[in-house]
């Protein structure tokens, strides 16, 4: 497996700490965020015994998962690139392929989510091509399955995994 340098002292530790916690609780709501668009699954559940344990308002959802992963997102690249920083490794963030990934999705993430986010943008820009800009969630998925290798688990490598499935799921749907 090719790895980058992870940390060589403590205080790379803790950035190392903040960023891969900041990626798992982001988790949850990337998962979210997607099953929250997916019409005919949540038809399907709300006909089933399980409605009882479902959130009724997936618009509101949608919206709280967008900013945590939003914020987390900006925790979770500030923290890799204090830590490639402080290793002298900021090369890391064009030249391998978890920080192209890492760039190439946060773009995404701030297409797809400032548009949405803010009153100045939804004033200004019109809802049509907020709401296509808003299908950059395909490529960012795309993108994410490339993220962290497979072979990374159980440090990370999730994405290999998560995001295709969803992503089918998605299309599927």
């Amino acid at each position: 497996v090719c790895r980058a340098v992870v940390a060589t002292n403590t205080l790379q530790l803790v950035f190392l700490a903040i960023a891969r916690f900041s990626a798992y609780t982001m988790y949850p709501c990337l998962v979210l965020i997607i099953t929250t668009k997916l019409r005919a699954t949540t038809a399907f559940l709300f006909q089933s015994p399980f409605a009882m344990f479902m959130y009724q308002d997936l618009h509101g959802l949608h919206i709280y998962c967008g900013w945590i992963i939003f914020i987390n997102s900006g925790f979770h690249v500030i923290f890799h690139v204090l830590r490639y920083a402080f290793q002298k490794n900021l090369q890391l963030v064009t030249n391998h392929i978890t920080g192209i990934t890492g760039l190439i999705a946060l773009i995404s993430i701030i297409l797809i989510s400032v548009p949405m986010m803010f009153k100045r943008c939804r004033d200004r820009i019109k809802y049509e091509f907020r709401k296509n800009v808003h299908y950059f969630f395909i490529f960012f998925l795309i993108v994410m399955a490339l993220h962290a290798p497979s072979a990374a688990i159980p440090n990370a490598g999730f994405c290999a995994y998560i995001f295709p499935i969803l992503l089918v799921w998605y299309i599927l749907d």
